[in-house]
């Protein structure tokens, strides 16, 4: 069954609560006067990427899950090396003493300076990941420091939230509905932005609700991929052609991955074919997790009508650039 109204309150229940993009704009606001006050940098040259700016943020999963927000920095000069870089952008953030306090010790070579902030009401931290990048456009190509921090690569970030944005709404709806499958089923097997370009490329657009949508576009997933059963096939970036995601992509998560695919798919198509309200329900939460609503917490029940895309925004988009209206301290 379709259970229009079930998938419409788990998908409210999986975005990102009122709260919670308060304290992420509060952070990002914070950083962004700091970072640009500290290298002098142009307001454009320090902005958000990843799910936030693109719109495909989910909840966590679980109470020890966390929140993350993912910033790139403009600020590295065009010979620099990548490890002095990232360390030169911690003692820059250590000038806060609130944001020195929450610097994590860089111990696994990650390309980037993570900051920790405590849990919310809600029960769910959060973590800043802050990139520095070299280049001289923010909306173009820059470099960013390879894990390990032995180099630097190519990428896209801005152009990527770009193109995220620009895809229709059930884009971003089946993303968030993947991403919840994932991190209730195989959390690492699958980076988001590899989800996302298979999302897209396989989604089930003119589907008639989110339940068929999401199906037709596992359906598709799982096509996409069959052709290459050992390793990931290649995977292009969509505005960093050069850019092969399915070279970042491990074959033993590879393989893992397209088992719980499979899996996803005989789910997904049993309880939609379910005659029995109850059973449809007890196949769409064993594939999303128990955060998709029981049948007893579904007084409407049966098959329901198209999904109720919410509407598109009144006011432009403002979530590259730092709030104005507020302050930060």
């Amino acid at each position: 069954m379709r259970l229009t109204d079930a998938f419409g309150r788990f998908h409210e229940k999986i975005a990102l609560t009122a709260l919670s993009e308060e304290r992420v704009n509060r952070a990002w606001g914070r950083l962004h006067d700091h970072l640009r006050t500290a290298y002098g940098l142009p307001d454009t040259h320090i902005f958000i990427q990843g799910s936030y700016a693109n719109d495909t943020a989910v909840r966590p999963a679980d109470s020890g899950g966390e929140y993350d927000l993912d910033l790139v920095c403009l600020c590295a000069a065009q010979d620099a090396d990548a490890e002095a870089t990232i360390e030169g952008l911690a003692e820059v953030l250590r000038r806060d003493a609130d944001l020195a306090a929450r610097i994590e010790p860089n111990e696994s070579g990650r390309p980037c300076v993570r900051l920790r902030y405590a849990d919310d009401p809600q029960g769910f931290g959060f973590h800043v990941d802050i990139v520095p990048a070299r280049g001289i456009d923010p909306a173009g190509v820059v470099e960013v420091p390879m894990r390990g921090l032995e180099d630097w690569r190519a990428s896209a970030p801005y152009p990527f939230t770009a193109w995220c944005r620009e895809q229709p709404e059930a884009f971003r709806r089946v993303v968030r509905f993947l991403k919840r499958w994932r991190d209730v089923h195989g959390d690492g097997s699958i980076a988001s932005i590899t989800l996302q370009v298979l999302a897209a490329e396989t989604l089930a657009a003119t589907a008639g609700s989110d339940a068929e949508a999401l199906l037709g576009t596992l359906r598709g997933m799982r096509e996409r991929l069959a052709a290459s059963p050992e390793s990931a096939p290649v995977i292009p970036n969509p505005v960093l052609p050069t850019e092969n995601l399915g070279d970042r992509w491990k074959d033993d998560d590879y393989g893992r991955f397209r088992v719980e695919l499979e899996e996803a798919v005989e789910l997904a198509a049993a309880a939609l074919a379910a005659a029995e309200s109850e059973r449809s329900h007890e196949l769409w939460r064993e594939l999303l997790g128990e955060d998709f609503p029981a049948s007893s917490e579904d007084p409407g029940g049966g098959e329901g009508g198209p999904p109720a895309m919410p509407p598109p925004p009144d006011v432009p988009d403002r979530r590259q650039l730092a709030p104005e209206d507020e302050r930060y301290g």
